[in-house]
This record gives structure tokens, sequence and C-alpha cells, in this order.
């Protein structure tokens, strides 16, 4: 989204926050107040603010002589892309490095922010209800908007997709219009007035607005926002529920229609291995156990599934974690043959072996001080140390011919997660994900972390949003929604959209508050106090900015604190924060 142009800015409100907020390289784009019609782009250079004239001929943008662009954007575009040719007239070279974003006219999540007509017509076709609408950005004027609306009729004849229609929307004075004697103090006045009343084109025929088409990223400086709007309830029971829970369902309808085959899990041989029928595991990129016999169908089957990151591609260094199901009686050997063939030695477990009277996972490990064993390993049970809302377990695992061959294995069980929602403190949960994430990394050589509830699909959720092995910045043009777990879930997966709220708000409560971390074996008063922002907020963002992208999870971790927003310097254009699902 284009959240470098600020419409409402003079020259010196620009000096002030390009000096105030931003750094060498920042920059936005403004109306000009000289000559009507043109633009700004005012810079940072150093500790100066620089301000270059943009020509709108009506037909073209240009610096006043040079290359010629169709927008606005794509003239930005081109300087940012093309470093060392913009010049100041003492020939100092002028960088277009970091848009300084403004917010959002509207948090309203109909609202599309930058958008060609092409995109909002793909969008609302691929909808196909009739008088769907969106308001996005207009691109050959800016600070002026768009209002696109799908009508009733076909495009061109029977068969064509259906008509899309365009309406300006000025922005004169600080009042919105779409022409006429009507104007709104803002766009969400006007979208509401003409949802009650329709527009009339000038053919005489009615536009309405009837079925919103939500945008499902946001500009980074609007996130408090969007949650607030998110969180909103609907005025009537009978309507469809909204916020988050829309937006997650629809996470479900795009997952389920893209899904993959799960052919393995449903072979006869392997039904008794699966705790429930429907969550199976992707065949793609499902856990395969080594050294088996391949004459014996399904004797390579475990329910587990490798979790990658998409974005990083197919390499093997792209295995971040292991998502399966709690063991059943059947699976206790092959669930340790995983564990050794791929390594792993740190183990999540996200439900007790009994809930309200169900069996959830039977106990794969031994009592403490005893040896069991399990197909071909011999796993010890060390020790077990109880923490207010969790139970470690140090375990050791060796092959039956090789008992010198010994691995170390830190199980750690949530204790306090419940069957259906989530846990009402969530302090506890981020302790539980700190104390999983630094065990990680003091094991460089470690193999994926196993995560894993009953089903495998529920409590997972959560624990898989905490980055417990780090990713890579992601460039955030990309979509990120692209990073995802690999099974398919049942009617409970309705339970893994608070995991996300917890995520968000927790995080962002827990900041505030200088949450104690809790080392092991000490009580929620006892831990040290971990700063909200190390190295001062400032320092924390000029890390993301020097990156210039970031990851979401990097994001979902930092974004939630209530007061970063007027701290907040520019990012790349295009910055997404999608909803992460994971079964």
């Amino acid at each position: 989204m284009v959240r470098w142009f600020h419409r409402d800015l003079s020259g010196l409100d620009a000096e002030t926050l390009l000096k105030g907020r931003g750094v060498n390289g920042s920059f936005l784009a403004r109306p000009s107040r000289k000559n009507q019609g043109d633009f700004s782009l005012s810079v940072r250079v150093g500790d100066q603010v620089t301000h270059i004239r943009i020509q709108n001929s009506g037909d073209f943008y240009d610096l006043y002589g040079g290359e010629k662009f169709a927008t606005l954007t794509e003239l930005v575009e081109y300087y940012t892309q093309q470093q060392g040719v913009l010049q100041d007239r003492d020939g100092t070279i002028i960088h277009l490095k970091y848009p300084l974003n403004c917010s959002d006219p509207t948090s309203e999540r109909w609202y599309h922010g930058h958008m060609s007509g092409g995109q909002a017509e793909t969008l609302l076709q691929a909808k196909g209800e009739p008088w769907t609408f969106l308001v996005r950005e207009s691109l050959s004027q800016p600070g002026d908007f768009v209002l696109s609306v799908l009508s009733d009729q076909p495009k061109a004849g029977l068969g064509s997709p259906l008509r899309v229609t365009h309406i300006k929307v000025m922005c004169e004075g600080g009042r919105y219009t779409v022409g006429g004697l009507e104007t709104f103090d803002s766009l969400t006045d006007l979208v509401e007035h003409f949802k009650r009343t329709g527009i009339e084109e000038a053919s005489g025929a009615f536009v309405y607005l009837r079925q919103p088409y939500y945008a499902t990223r946001v500009n980074a400086a609007d996130i408090e926002n969007r949650v607030l709007e998110l969180n909103k309830k609907q005025e009537s029971e009978d309507t469809a529920k909204a916020g988050f829970w829309e937006e997650f369902e629809s996470l479900q309808k795009q997952e389920v229609k893209n899904s993959h085959q799960r052919l393995e899990g449903q072979r006869p041989e392997n039904k008794s291995k699966n705790r429930y029928k429907n969550i199976l595991p992707f065949d793609h990129s499902r856990v395969v156990l080594q050294g088996r016999d391949s004459n014996i169908p399904g004797s390579d089957y475990i329910n587990a599934n490798y979790v990658k990151n998409q974005l990083l591609g197919s390499d093997e260094n792209a295995k971040t974690y292991i998502a399966s199901q709690g063991c059943l009686e059947a699976t206790v050997n092959d669930f340790w043959q995983m564990v050794w063939q791929e390594n792993t030695r740190v183990i999540v477990m996200t439900t007790r072996e009994v809930e309200k009277g169900r069996n959830k996972c039977i106990p794969y490990w031994p009592e403490v001080g005893t040896q069991r064993v399990y197909g071909v390993y011999a796993v010890t049970n060390c020790g077990e140390h109880d923490t207010p809302e969790y139970k470690l377990r140090t375990l050791q695992v060796s092959p039956l011919d090789n008992g010198d061959l010994v691995r170390e294995i830190w199980h750690y069980q949530y204790l306090s997660w419940p069957d259906h929602g989530v846990p009402s403190e969530p302090g506890g949960v981020l302790s539980f994900l700190d104390q999983i994430n630094q065990r990680q990394e003091s094991l460089p050589h470690a193999g994926p972390i196993i995560v894993h509830c009953s089903p495998g699909q529920q409590a997972e959720a959560s624990s898989l949003l905490q980055p417990i092995s780090p990713f890579p910045p992601v460039p955030p043009t990309q979509a990120l929604g692209s990073c995802t777990t690999s099974s398919t879930g049942d009617p409970h997966v309705h339970d893994q959209e608070t995991p996300f709220l917890l995520r968000w708000e927790a995080e962002g409560s827990a900041r505030r508050s200088r949450c104690p971390i809790r080392p092991e074996g000490q009580r929620p008063a006892d831990g040290p106090t971990q700063p909200a922002w190390p190295g001062g907020m400032g320092g924390s963002w000029h890390r993301v900015l020097g990156r210039r992208c970031c990851s979401t999870f990097q994001l979902l971790h930092s974004l939630a604190v209530r007061s970063w927003a007027k701290d907040l310097p520019s990012l790349t254009p295009g910055f997404l924060v999608h909803k992460i699902r994971v079964l």
C-alpha cells in the first residue's frame, strides 16, 4: 500500500516529520502548496530535508525533465529502485530508501489502500457476488479514492464475468464526495450513506453497496486500529460472525480449496495409527520412517508432518518443525524412531495424558528413574521438574544395538492448556515458549522440534506461532500466509483462531507490563524482568528498518505494544500482516 503520500502536509510539516521520525534516506510525497495539481517529494538527506518538485501535466508525471511516468506511484518506485540516479542541484546524490508512512484514512476493513483497477476487478469478479464493493486509492490522482463495485450485469454477453464499476471519490478540503452537492466528513460516512441510498449513474442506473470485500492486509502504523475494528461485534446476532472469526473462516476455506492429497493416512493398514480419521498428514510433507521394510505396506507411516517456511524454498534448511499427533499404543515405537532419525532434542507436548476423563495421549516415556524399551530404542527418564504451568522431563534415548550412543532429550509438557479455547492467563504460555526457544538455541546441531497435542492440530497452533527456530527476514511484498503446517483438521479447528488472538493481545499486555520471564524452577514472582524494548523502541525499529523487511512472527511478537505507533519509522511499501493458521 502507498503510505508515503501525505495529503495534508505542508513543506514545513514535512521537514518536522522527517527530522523527528525519519533517518537518512527517508522520504514522503505530498501535494504542492505552490502549484495546484503538482506534488513535492520531501527527502531526508543527512540532517537536512530537501524538496523536489514533481510536475503533473495531466498526461504524465516527471521531475520537470527526465523520465516521464503515467502515475506518481511509478515515478516514486522508479527512483526508489534506481539508486544514484536522483541528484540535488549541487550534485549531491539523493537516496529514496525508506518511505515515511502516514496512517490510512480509515480503519474500515473494506479499505484496500494501494490497488489498481485491474486488481480490484480480479478480486471482485472472483468473489462473484453482485454489489460487492471495496475502496482503494486512486493511482491516477493521489489523494483521491475509488469505489469499485461488482454489478449484477455481465461485462460483455453471456458467460462473461460481471462488470465492475469504478466510481471516483474526491477529497476536497478534507471532505469526501463522488460529485454533486453531497459531501461527507469521512470515507466511512460516504460509504454508509450510499449503502442506504445507492449511487445513481449518469445513465440513470443505480449502483448498490451491499457486501463489503474485506482486506486482510494492513499498514503497520494502523495495526492497533485494525485490531479494534476486528474486535467489533455485529449489530445483529443473526448476521455472520465478524472480525477475527470471519477472517479465520475465510482462511479455512482457502486452504481447503488448495488442499493436498492425504492418501497414505487413508490406507487401511494405517487407519489404526490415526487418532481421528479426518486429521491426516499431507503426503507431500509427511515424515517417512527410515529403515522400514518396503514390502510391508504402511511400515514407514506416522501421522506427522514437516512444517516448512515455503518462502525459503525446498532445501533441507527450510525444515523447522515437526507437527505430530499424540501417541497411541500402536504408534509409540514409531514416535521414538522419528525422534531418533530426525535428531530431535526438544519435544513439546501441549496436552495432558487424560483430560475430562478422555485419553488424549498415552505416556510414551518411562517413570522417573526407570528405563523402558520402545521398539529398537531404550528410553530412560532421568528426572522431572515441575513449574506452575508445565513439566520438564529429562530423557535419554539410545539404540539397543549401541548403548554407548546416548542422546539427551528435553520433554516440555504444558499442563494449563484447556481442551477447548485458550488459557485465561497468557504470561505462562509466553514463559513456556521462551524456555523452549532458549533450549533449542542452546543446541546448534539439534534437529527439528517435535510439537504435538492430542489430535495434532489444536494447541500446536499457538506453539508454532512462537519463533522457536529463527526465521530469516521475509520480503514484505510477498504473502506471508504461505507459511503453514501440513495436516488438515476437523470441526475442532474453530479453537485455532483464539491462539492467534492470544499471541497478539497477550504479547502486547505482557511486554507493556514488563512481564517476568521465568527461568525453570522459579515461581512467577521470582523471575527477572525483561525490558519491553531491548536497546529502546527506536533501536528495535531500526533493526527492522535496516533489513527493510521482517518475518511475520517477529512482527506479531513486537508490534503489539500500544505506544509504538508514534515512534514507527518507515517500512518497505507493501508491508503485510496475515494471520497464520497452523493445524
